[in-house]
């Protein structure tokens, strides 16, 4: 197996423990029940609705949970970073627009999946909340997300 093809299958595993683990399901791994956090696993490429080929995975994850959790509803709650779309003063309205179709279109991939559409909220948060400095870019390109949050079980 190649380096590539290893990072991408601990990708994915990790993602898969993150998301379990962040919707306070029981992880055999680790056996024992996780406090549900607000859980980052959708990343964008910059100014765009577009996910990341690491991100792909997750959408089926979350939407197999969903299906077989029929009363769970869910927020999502878009984000982008520091250097999201520029335009003089439209900033924060592109900004918030931004990040309100980010969690759109993660809504739409999930529905098109079978979740039904009124078991989830979308909010656009703009760069408002941060996960870190992005003084990189790849803390430029965790700032560009959609977390997840759990409003019903």
């Amino acid at each position: 197996m190649q380096l590539t093809e290893k990072l991408r299958l601990f990708l994915l595993i990790a993602q898969t423990l993150q998301l379990r683990r962040n919707l306070g399901i029981t992880c055999p791994v680790l056996n024992s029940t996780m406090k549900p956090t607000p859980c980052t696993t959708f990343i964008f490429f910059r100014g765009s609705i577009s996910i990341t080929p690491a991100s792909s995975p997750s959408i089926r994850l979350l939407s197999d949970f969903l299906i077989e959790n029929k009363t769970w509803k869910i927020q999502l709650e878009g984000h982008v970073c520091c250097l999201g779309p520029r335009s003089g003063k439209d900033e924060p309205y592109l900004e918030s627009t931004l990040s309100q179709k980010r969690a759109e279109s993660i809504r739409d991939s999930l529905v098109a999946h079978g979740v039904n559409i009124e078991r989830i909220k979308c909010v656009g948060l703009g760069n408002n909340d941060p996960l870190n400095d992005e003084e990189t870019e790849q803390e430029q390109e965790l700032n560009r997300r959609v977390e997840i949050r759990v409003l019903e079980r």
